[in-house]
């Protein structure tokens, strides 16, 4: 039952005659009004950490030798060459 009510949600939304997202938007704006700073502040922390996370795996990424990389892959296919027990 969730797959057809998600479909119907969809619908409701995407369907002119019922005018789904004005109703929703009209919904959250008082909400949302109340809580744009909190809101802002929160989405600027999340692009920030986003942002560090992003640049230390590419350092980490850029560390590692051919040689390293050439290991590990042949780790890993020997790890999925194995039979299972």
């Amino acid at each position: 039952m969730y797959s057809e009510a998600k479909l119907e949600f969809f619908i409701f939304l995407w369907y002119p005659k019922t005018k789904g997202t004005t109703y929703v938007c009209d919904s959250f704006r008082p909400y949302v009004a109340k809580h744009a700073t909190k809101i802002d502040r929160s989405l600027l922390e999340l692009r920030t950490r986003v942002g560090d996370i992003v640049v230390l795996y590419w350092q980490r990424a850029f560390s590692y030798t051919i040689y390293e990389i050439l290991q590990l892959v042949a780790t890993q296919s020997t790890l999925a060459s194995r039979p299972a027990q």
